[in-house]
C-alpha cells in the first residue's frame, strides 16, 4: 500500500519533469522499501493503542435508536459499542473519529451516526495525558454478520472486527 502510493507520486514527478523538457527521470526500487506501517486485527474486549489514545473495547453491545426527524436515517437502530479512551501521549490530545471508518456486514461503508448520540466517543473531546473516559462508538445496524471500524492514519492501520446477531 505504501509502495504503491511512493510510486504514484513518483510517477506524477516524472510526469512533470516530461512537460517540463527535463530528461532526467527519478527512479526508487520500491521494492526494496520496508513497509513501516502496522496493520493489526482486533475485537470486542480488545485494548489497542491508536494515535496516543488507548482504547478498550467493551464486551457487551447494545442498541440505540436514531431519534433525527431531519435525518434519512431517523427511527432506524445502532450499534451502541461501549469503549474506554486513555491519552497515553505526552500532551493533551482529542479524542478524534476522523481516521475511523464504519462497516456493515454487506463490506459498504456506514452512514455516521455518532453525533446523533450525546455519549457517543464523537463528544468525547480532549484529554490530558492519563485522563481516560468512558463513552460509546455507534454504528448504523444493516443486518446481522460481522461488522468492521478501521482507524488508518496512513502510518498505522488498526482493524477491528465482530460479529453481531440482534
Amino acid at each position: 500500500e505504501l509502495t504503491d502510493k511512493l510510486q504514484i507520486i513518483t510517477n506524477r514527478i516524472n510526469g512533470l519533469q516530461s512537460l517540463l523538457g527535463q530528461d532526467d527521470k527519478y527512479d526508487y526500487d520500491y521494492d526494496d522499501e520496508e513497509d513501516t506501517s502496522s496493520s493489526d486485527t482486533y475485537g470486542l474486549g480488545d485494548t489497542f493503542t491508536f494515535d496516543d489514545i488507548e482504547y478498550t473495547l467493551g464486551t457487551t453491545i447494545s442498541y440505540g435508536v436514531v431519534e433525527n426527524m431531519f435525518s434519512d436515517v431517523d427511527g432506524k437502530d445502532a450499534i451502541k459499542v461501549p469503549v474506554t479512551v486513555k491519552n497515553v501521549g505526552d500532551e493533551s490530545t482529542s479524542v478524534s473519529t476522523l481516521w475511523m471508518k464504519l462497516y456493515g456486514p454487506s463490506g459498504n461503508e456506514l452512514a455516521n451516526v455518532e453525533y446523533y448520540f450525546d455519549d457517543s466517543i464523537a463528544y468525547a473531546g480532549s484529554l490530558l495525558p492519563g485522563a481516560t473516559k468512558d463513552t460509546y462508538i455507534y454504528l448504523l445496524y444493516e443486518s446481522d454478520g460481522t461488522y468492521t471500524m478501521e482507524f488508518d492514519d496512513w502510518t498505522d492501520k488498526l482493524t477491528v472486527k465482530f460479529d453481531v446477531t440482534k
